[in-house]
């Protein structure tokens, strides 16, 4: 759906991913490309920075505990608390979805732009939720990589062991399953060069080149 602010339409794409596919790699492409991406994350982290509305939500619902010695969120215990239990992690997303779709939804409608990017790394997982909030896109970006390579990065970027990656990939909704659902693949199975063609074929896709 293309959203128009005035007598112009902006085209929205999604882009997303599974953990360690190289989403972070293919946005910061799309940025260098002279594109406007708005990143979900960044946005999370604005709306529950120090004294924000959200912050204190989060404090209602889980505690003082969870707040830092000069009052900021303290996302690493937050995260060991929601990684390991499912409902406190329902209930973070109950708080933060609303006010992060909302959030975007805003930049969205001030943007002097033609096309967006948005990074979304759990897109699919959260669709209904954007539906229902009435944030739609006219086209829906995955990066993908194959489990056995995403398995590899994960492990040397987070310095993990086997069995933690598997637990964290385990955790969303499978990379397969994303691809399918897709409107357009960006492979990342490859090198830096390849993954940088892939993307200059899709945005010359997007400019309407052959």
């Amino acid at each position: 759906m293309l959203v128009i602010t005035g007598m112009k339409q902006i085209k929205k794409i999604a882009i997303t991913g599974s953990i360690a596919t190289g989403k972070s790699t293919v946005t910061k492409m799309i940025r260098d490309a002279g594109y406007s991406v708005i990143n979900s994350d960044a946005v999370s982290r604005e709306i529950t920075s120090k004294g924000s509305v959200g912050l204190n939500r989060i404090i209602l619902e889980f505690g003082e505990d969870y707040l830092t010695d000069n009052g900021e969120l303290n996302r690493s215990k937050l995260g060991e608390l929601i990684f390991s239990d499912l409902d406190q992690r329902n209930k973070l997303n109950s708080i933060l979805h609303p006010l992060i779709i909302n959030e975007i939804k805003n930049k969205i409608n001030n943007s002097k732009e033609e096309i967006i990017f948005i990074d979304i790394p759990l897109y699919f997982e959260i669709k209904e939720e954007l539906d229902k909030l009435g944030l739609f896109f006219d086209e829906v970006v995955i990066v993908y990589s194959n489990k056995s390579i995403q398995l590899k990065r994960l492990i040397k970027r987070d310095s993990i062991n086997e069995h933690s990656a598997k637990l964290k990939i385990s955790s969303q909704m499978s990379v397969n399953k994303k691809k399918k659902l897709a409107d357009y693949v960006i492979d990342n199975n490859g090198s830096l060069s390849d993954l940088k063609e892939e993307v200059d074929t899709y945005l010359n896709k997007l400019r309407g080149f052959k």
